[in-house]
């Protein structure tokens, strides 16, 4: 089903905040965990129907937005200032999550949207829910799980899967000037796209 018409989809340019080379990989401090960004080539690059939403990938000599937790060194805990700088009636998010160490429901992080007129409003991003481990799309591990909103296979075979979280704008008539993605430490947020709808 189409979630945001063409028509009305304002796609948000990511590159000026993207901090991680989709070919590059990073490391945590106790040097087992390792995260291989490349495996999100396998997702393609530019724009894209995925979930009934138009959205725009980078291809392989691009950059992802990713936020860590304090164990991840060099790595940011947040992104701030998306600009947007348009009044919309929902936001797409299309991302997915790695070494997830959170119980159903527990926020891993936030995307903050702040309006023109200086106000903000967080929407959280809870696991389970609105977002999911990328390696565990097979199953749902309750009703309220998310479906995957695209799939893939891995160079080592296995299934993974990125999500598309929509958040509705409880003040469509207020134009949002940015977006910032803030992570709560206890898994690695990749942010791979958004789309916004906006007001007719």
């Amino acid at each position: 089903p189409i979630r945001i018409p063409d028509e009305q989809a304002h796609v948000i340019d990511l590159s000026a905040n993207a901090n991680q080379l989709v070919a590059g990989e990073i490391k945590a401090d106790d040097a087992m965990r390792e995260v291989n960004l490349k495996e999100l080539i396998r997702l393609g690059s530019g724009a894209a129907h995925i979930d009934g939403v138009p959205f725009t990938l980078s291809g392989k000599d691009g950059k992802r937005l990713v936020v860590t937790g304090e164990d991840w060194p060099g790595q940011s805990r947040e992104i701030t200032g998306i600009p947007v700088n348009q009044r919309l009636t929902q936001v797409a998010f299309l991302h997915t999550a790695m070494y997830v160490n959170a119980s159903d429901a527990q926020p891993l992080g936030k995307y903050v949207i702040h309006y023109a007129d200086g106000a903000s409003v967080s929407k959280p991003i809870l696991n389970d829910r609105d977002i999911r481990d990328w390696w565990a799309p097979g199953h749902k591990v309750n009703s309220k799980a998310p479906l995957a909103a695209l799939t893939f296979t891995s160079s080592q075979h296995s299934e993974m899967a990125v999500y598309n979280c929509m958040w509705i704008n409880p003040h469509p008539d207020k134009a949002i000037a940015s977006i910032d993605l803030v992570s709560e430490g206890n898994a690695v947020l990749c942010l791979l796209a958004i789309t916004g709808q906006t007001v007719r």
